[in-house]
C-alpha cells in the first residue's frame, strides 16, 4: 500500500513536469501553425536575374507577401514550362533539397531557387526541344496558378526529361 502510495505521488509530481516540457517543445511547432498559411492571392511571384553556370542557369524564384498580415509557406513550389498558348511542356521542376518553413509579415520575401538546364546539351531524339513563354508557378500549399515571363529561358524538353531543378522556399541556393 505505501509503495503505491508512493508511486502516486512521484507520478503526481513528474505529470506536471512531464506536461511543461511537452507544452515548450510544442511552442515553436503550435506557434508556426497558429500563423496561416498564404494564399497565392496573398502572393506576388517573380524570378531574379538568371546566373550562367556550366550547362545551366540558377534563378531566384521569389514570393513577396502582398498582405497586411502575416502568413506562411511551407515546402516547395510548383514550377512547370509553358508554351504561349499555356500547355505545359514536359514535365514539372524536379524537387531538390528539405522541406522548409518560412514565415512572411507583410512586404517580405522568401526564395526558392530554380535550376534550368541548357537543353542543348541534350540529344534532340531524347529532349524534343520546345520554346518557353511562361514559367507556371504553384507557390507552396496553393492551387491557383501564377505565371512568370519565361521567354529568356533555355528552350523547355518537350519529353519526360527532367530540365529544371527547384528548391524548398527557404532553401539553399546550392541544393538546386
Amino acid at each position: 500500500m505505501k509503495l503505491t502510495r508512493l508511486s502516486a505521488a512521484v507520478g503526481a509530481a513528474v505529470l506536471p513536469a512531464a506536461t511543461v516540457l511537452a507544452v515548450a517543445a510544442a511552442g515553436p511547432a503550435a506557434a508556426a501553425k497558429a500563423v496561416p498559411p498564404c494564399p497565392a492571392s496573398a502572393l506576388h511571384v517573380h524570378l531574379g536575374p538568371g546566373s550562367a553556370a556550366a550547362g545551366s542557369t540558377l534563378y531566384a524564384l521569389h514570393f513577396t507577401n502582398t498582405t497586411k498580415g502575416t502568413c506562411r509557406l511551407t515546402g516547395f513550389p510548383g514550377v512547370a514550362g509553358l508554351s504561349a498558348k499555356g500547355a505545359q511542356v514536359g514535365v514539372p521542376a524536379a524537387l531538390r533539397g528539405s522541406r522548409v518553413t518560412v514565415t512572411l509579415r507583410h512586404g517580405k520575401t522568401a526564395t526558392a531557387w530554380l535550376r534550368e538546364t541548357d537543353t542543348g546539351l541534350y540529344s534532340r531524339s531524347v529532349c524534343k526541344p520546345k520554346r518557353l513563354k511562361w514559367l507556371g508557378v504553384y507557390a507552396p500549399n496553393t492551387r491557383t496558378r501564377k505565371l512568370v515571363p519565361a521567354s529568356h529561358f533555355y528552350p523547355g524538353c518537350s519529353t519526360r526529361h527532367v530540365y529544371m531543378h527547384v528548391t524548398s522556399v527557404g532553401g539553399l541556393q546550392r541544393e538546386a
